[in-house]
C-alpha cells in the first residue's frame, strides 16, 4: 500500500463523516448552484447552438452581422489560403492586417461552413457568439433559480425524520464524489503530470522517480488513471503517457 492508498481512504473517510453529520440538502449551498447553473448552461448552450443554427432565423442574423463588414477586401470572395493572405496583406485593410498571419485557419473556418468572403466568415462568428451568450443567459437563470427552489425544498423535506437517513445517505454520496472529483480527478492528475513533465523521472532520489514509485506501488492507480475523464483530458492536452513512464522508470519494465 502507497502513500497514494493513505490518502485515498483518509480521504473517502474524511467524505464520508462530513456527509452523515451535515446531509445532502445542507451541502448544497447558493455558490454551489451558481458554479451547477454555470457549467449545465454552458453544455445545454453547446446543444442548442447546434439546433439554433439549422433555422433560418439564424441566416438572417448572419446576412444583418456580415452586412457591417462593407470594406472592399471583406467582399472579395477568395479561393485559397493564399489568396486570403494576400487580400488582407494589401493596402486599406487596416488593423485586420494583423488577421495575414492566420489566413490558413480563417480559410479551414470559411471552408467548413462553405462561406467565400471573410466578411461573410466574421459575420457568422459574431452571429454565434451573440447567439450563444443569450442562450446561455437565459438557461444560465432557469437554471439557478430552479435549483436555489430545490435547495430550499431539499431542507424542507430534510427536516422530517421519516427523510433525514436518506438526507445523510445521499450527503455521503455526494461528498465521496465531490472529494474525489478534486483530489483524484485534478490535484492527483496534476500531480502526476507535473512530476512527468518538469521532473526527470528516470533519475534516482528525483521528486519525479519517488512519485512514481509511489504511483507504481498504488493497488487503485490503474482503475483511477483509466476511468478519471478529467485527468485523461489533462493527459491528452499535454501529451502525457504516465502509464508508459511508469512502465520505463520501474524496475520490471
Amino acid at each position: 500500500m502507497s502513500i497514494l492508498d493513505i490518502v485515498l481512504i483518509a480521504t473517502l473517510i474524511v467524505s464520508i463523516i462530513i456527509g452523515l453529520k451535515r446531509g445532502f440538502a445542507k451541502m448544497i449551498s447558493n455558490f454551489l448552484c451558481v458554479i451547477i447553473a454555470l457549467v449545465g448552461s454552458a453544455i445545454v448552450t453547446m446543444v442548442l447552438l447546434n439546433l439554433v443554427q439549422t433555422l433560418t432565423l439564424f441566416a438572417t442574423l448572419c446576412e444583418k452581422f456580415s452586412g457591417l463588414f462593407t470594406q472592399e477586401f471583406m467582399i472579395t470572395p477568395v479561393a485559397s489560403a493564399d489568396e486570403l493572405s494576400a487580400l488582407l496583406s494589401g493596402e486599406n485593410v487596416g488593423v485586420f492586417g494583423v488577421l495575414s498571419g492566420i489566413a490558413t485557419q480563417l480559410f479551414d473556418g470559411m471552408t467548413a461552413i462553405s462561406i467565400t468572403t471573410l466578411g461573410g466568415y466574421l459575420g457568422h462568428i459574431l452571429t454565434v457568439v451573440v447567439v450563444s451568450f443569450v442562450i446561455w443567459l437565459v438557461c444560465y437563470l432557469i437554471l439557478k433559480y430552479l435549483l436555489l427552489g430545490l435547495k430550499k425544498l431539499l431542507r424542507f423535506l430534510a427536516k422530517i425524520p421519516v427523510l433525514k437517513s436518506i438526507d445523510k445517505i445521499f450527503g455521503v454520496i455526494f461528498t465521496t464524489a465531490f472529494a474525489g472529483l478534486i483530489v483524484f480527478g485534478i490535484v492527483y492528475n496534476v500531480l502526476l503530470i507535473v512530476c512527468c513533465k518538469f521532473f526527470p523521472a528516470d533519475q534516482e532520489n528525483s521528486l519525479g522517480s519517488w512519485v512514481l514509485a509511489q504511483v507504481n506501488s498504488s493497488m487503485f492507480f490503474q482503475y483511477i488513471h483509466s476511468t478519471n475523464v478529467i485527468g485523461g483530458f489533462l493527459r491528452d492536452l499535454l501529451q502525457i503517457d504516465v502509464i508508459k513512464i511508469i512502465n520505463l522508470v520501474s524496475p520490471a519494465g
